[in-house]
This record gives structure tokens, sequence and C-alpha cells, in this order.
């Protein structure tokens, strides 16, 4: 019963929170800055968990796993929505190549300090080198909301900068989201008769193949010319069917659910899928919220030397890397010494 009242609890949290935290009233930016993106459900998922409140407990949170696997499934396809060929044939090539550029640079400059960051706290207890890629590819993330709301405060609705970084940041989450599959895969548990290949490799052909059959299957179903409820119905079974393979074998829903969303975007049916699929976005992302945040065990989840180490390299990464793009790329007017400072808020990814 405990568990059911959590589940209702957190899906009216989720659905009044969608309504009311993106709204656009007046308040000062701060205060922008952090009800607009829906940040203070992180405080609110601490609160009611077990560090506070203990509404939702230990138990409760690991029988609501599949929840979050569903909800990271459905975020993980919008993302992949997102990479259409024919988007990016609209945008100069060095907004791509800018795009690439940064993320991958970012995390080369982060992974050995986190590396050793980690190493130094959890003396080898923990999977470290599979840690570290994921967090030295987070620290590339970039807030497209922070972005939306800078341009909105400053009129900035034609400014061919402001187009870049909120390319970039619809873009740089994209090499994460593939290291979260490839993590995944380096832990995972051995395979029986797996001679020739190694079990990391097998796993990630799997996921992988089975992200990009859901897309095509799902496009497959849309052939038969399905009503909307049909269409939002096939959708659900594949997210969470995808979200279900990733849950019970532990490997990335994000990843598997991209693959299953870059397919769909490069159909016929990209349109019609994504406004479908928008629709529960923000109840979904407050979710993921309030679930990850209730998860955190603050006795163990604080290191301030690491927290530390880590604003203080993204910080320089995003700079260094930036410049080295201006000096790349520097005939090109839009870029400049200081391009890394319009990318340095944290995105939700």
């Amino acid at each position: 019963m405990k568990i059911l009242l959590s589940i209702i609890s957190i899906c009216i949290l989720g659905f009044i929170g969608s309504r009311w935290s993106f709204s656009h009233f007046k308040m000062p930016r701060f205060a922008t800055q952090v009800f607009f993106t829906g940040a203070e459900f992180i405080l609110v998922g601490l609160l009611l968990g077990p560090s506070f409140l203990n509404v939702l407990d230990e138990k409760i949170i690991l029988s609501l796993h599949p929840v979050r696997a569903l909800c990271l499934g459905w975020i993980g396809f919008l993302f992949g929505l997102q990479l259409d060929r024919n988007v990016f044939r609209e945008f100069p090539r060095e907004y791509l190549r800018i795009a690439i550029f940064l993320p991958i640079s970012i995390a080369a400059i982060m992974l050995l300090p986190m590396y050793f960051t980690l190493a130094s706290i959890f003396h080898g207890g923990m999977s470290l080198l599979p840690a570290a890629l994921v967090i030295s590819f987070t620290a590339a993330v970039t807030a497209p909301s922070s972005l939306a709301i800078f341009q909105q405060y400053h009129n900035l609705q034609r400014s061919p900068l402001i187009t870049l970084f909120r390319f970039v940041a619809g873009f740089d989450a994209f090499p994460g989201v593939l290291i979260t599959g490839i993590a995944g895969a380096m832990v995972c548990t051995s395979l029986p008769n797996a001679e020739f290949l190694p079990a990391g490799l097998v796993w990630f052909l799997f996921i992988t193949v089975t992200g990009l059959l859901m897309g095509i299957i799902l496009v497959l179903l849309l052939d038969t010319n399905p009503n909307s409820e049909e269409t939002g119905l096939y959708l659900t079974g594949i997210i969470v069917l995808l979200g279900g393979i990733g849950f019970y074998f532990h490997h990335s829903c994000l990843y598997m659910a991209a693959l299953a969303g870059i397919v769909v975007a490069n159909s016929k049916y990209a349109d019609q899928i994504h406004d479908l699929a928008i629709r529960p976005e923000r109840t979904i992302y407050i979710l993921l919220l309030l679930l990850s945040a209730a998860s955190a065990d603050l006795r163990t989840s604080i290191h301030p030397g690491f927290i530390l180490m880590y604003v203080m390299f993204r910080f320089s990464a995003k700079m260094a890397t930036g410049s080295l793009a201006a000096s790349f790329w520097g005939r090109w007017p839009l870029t400049h010494r200081s391009l890394g400072l319009g990318l340095l808020s944290e995105g939700g990814m």
C-alpha cells in the first residue's frame, strides 16, 4: 500500500510541477534559473528521501526502479528524435563541428582528474573507469533551458551566437548518452560460450541492435496508418519494452531508446511522433528529478573535494575547449575566445 501511495504521490507532484514550475511569471533572475528548470524538485526529492522524511525509503526506491527505467527511456527517445539529418543541413557546418568537438574535448580533459579523484575516494572499490567516463561526458552537457531564459531576458531572438549555443546544447549530450551504453557494457556480467568476443562488446552490440530494431518496428507499425490512440499505444509500448530490457539486463535505457528515436527521427513519421512524445516530457523530467534526489544518501553522496575538483576542471575544460574551437574556426565570425562562457550551465541530461 505504501508503494502504491508513493507512486500516486510522485505522479501528482510531477503533474502539478509540470504545470506550475515552468510557468512564465515575473520573478528575480536567480529564482527564474531555479524554478523554470524544475531544480526545486531536487530539494523536494531529498526531503522525501531516506535522509530526511523517509517517505520514499530505500525499499520503495528500489521498487520504483522500473518507473525510472521508463522515464529514462522516454527522455532518451526524445533526445534521439532531435538527431534528424535534415535539421543539420539547415545550419552551417561549423555548428556541427563545434558541437562534436566540444563534448569530446571536454571529456578528454576531465577523464584523468575524475578517475584519480574517484580512486582516492573509493580506493578502487567501484568500477572507476566507467564511472569516470560517464562523469567526464556529463561535464560537457549544457542546459538548453538556461540559454532560453538568457535569450528571453535579453531579447536575443535573432542572435547567431545564441543560435550556435542552443544548437550545441541540443547536441552535446549525445556523446554522453553513447558513453552510458558503453559504460553499461563494460561492467556487465560475463556471457557463457562467449569465447571469441569480449562479453562487453557482445552486450554493447546486443543493446545497439535492440535499440535500432525497436525503432524500425515502431516505423513499421506506423506504416499501418494507426489513429492517434493506437500511435500513442505503440510509442508507449516500445519505450516500456526498451526500459524493461535496460532495467532487467542493467544496461542504459537512455542509449537504447535514443537509438530508436534516431531511427524514427529520420523517417516520415518524425513530426507526428515528436508532437506525441513531447507532451509528457516535463512531467517525466520532474519524476526523474524526484527519484534521483530521493535515491541520494547524503552521508555518502557528498564529497566536498570531489565537487570542488569537478567544478574547477569543468570550468577550465569549457573555457579551454571554447578557445580551441575559436582557434580552429577563427575565420568564422561567430567563434571567439570566450565561447565556453556561454556553455557553462550544467544540463539535466
